[in-house]
């Protein structure tokens, strides 16, 4: 799991994703540049239940607003996250997206998964 802030010094040149440097990540996820950005947001107060993707790795890219991602067996990682955060989420990994705040929604890009698998991994928890 690669958490990088916005403004983080740059390591490498990801091309076709937002077009920018993004500290750190030196590729994108397999399969990736086939594959249409998907974006997901969480109202206030909100979370996705917890998931994988499965044999893929994800990039996922903060838009607007702030949250927690929580990762691990137990989700027993955590780190916050803001705009400008990217996410490299490596396949398999057991996490969850939490937006803290009871205001503004979080809004995410995700690179690297496709609809079908996307779409039932990020519901919302009750």
């Amino acid at each position: 799991m690669r958490i990088l802030e916005d403004g983080a010094p740059d390591a490498g040149l990801v091309r076709g994703f937002f077009e920018q440097r993004l500290a750190a990540i030196t590729h994108l996820p397999d399969g990736a540049s086939e594959r249409q950005p998907l974006s997901l947001t969480i109202p206030p107060a909100r979370r996705t239940v917890a998931h994988d993707h499965g044999l893929r790795e994800t990039l996922v890219h903060v838009l607007s607003g702030s949250g927690k991602l929580l990762w691990g067996r137990q989700l027993e990682h955590a780190a916050r996250i803001g705009p400008g955060a990217s996410v490299l989420i490596a396949a398999g990994v057991f996490h969850q997206e939490i937006n803290e705040s009871t205001d503004d929604e979080l809004e995410l890009w995700f690179l690297g998964d496709d609809a079908p698998s996307w779409a039932g991994a990020h519901q919302l928890a009750p």
